[in-house]
């Protein structure tokens, strides 16, 4: 997870959120795709006010939930990102941080067969989000532009190797106001429709 250690997280986030002028309590709620064991869930579940967690894998999804019961305000969905997102997405009316860590990487999260890899899905479902001012992190960027056999789901897929800061941006349009890699993310701000 690239916002470690967890200590740093709040920071980061309010550094994050506060770029372009724009105030850390303007957006109450975080999409979380690929929440693994649940870490990150766990620490921004005291940052938002509505956290929405999407997870592939019905073994950590359970853990998750498990283990985070007594938190409240934590929407627990099980599924592939790539047809969960687009759903929810229609439903969420305000800003949101969209944080995108659904795919297969090389930290310990399960390969799962028989899925694609979700990232331009993702993308797809959140441009379409157009009256809000979004913020969308997309975590392992020490993978962009790399073609890793290793983490394919499938040899003809468009994974890692076609993933650079101007493919996030290119997919998610005309709304992006400004794109920034660090830490091993990327974090592209969006500007809602007719706010630029």
């Amino acid at each position: 997870m690239a916002l470690r250690p967890l200590s740093s997280v709040p920071e980061k986030l309010k550094a994050i959120m506060s770029k372009y002028g724009r105030d850390y309590s303007d957006i109450c709620i975080f999409v979380e795709t690929g929440i693994w064991k649940g870490e990150l869930t766990e620490v921004v579940a005291g940052l938002f006010e509505r956290v929405i967690a999407v997870e592939l894998s019905e073994f950590y999804l359970n853990y998750t939930k498990e283990r985070l019961a007594k938190i409240n305000n934590i929407e627990f969905h099980h599924g592939d990102s790539a047809t969960v997102l687009p759903t929810l997405a229609k439903r969420i009316v305000l800003p949101t941080v969209f944080y995108l860590d659904a795919h297969y990487c090389d930290t310990g999260t399960p390969k799962i067969d028989k899925c694609k890899f979700p990232l331009w899905d993702e993308l797809e479902a959140i441009r379409e989000h157009r009256n809000h001012s979004d913020i969308v992190i997309v975590d392992d960027a020490h993978n962009f532009g790399k073609d890793r056999a290793d983490l394919k789901f499938a040899p003809e897929d468009r994974e890692w190797e076609s993933v650079t800061m101007h493919s996030i941006a290119e997919a998610l349009g005309d709304r992006v106001r400004g794109v920034e890699v660090h830490d091993d993310i990327c974090v592209v701000y969006m500007t809602g429709e007719n706010k630029l």
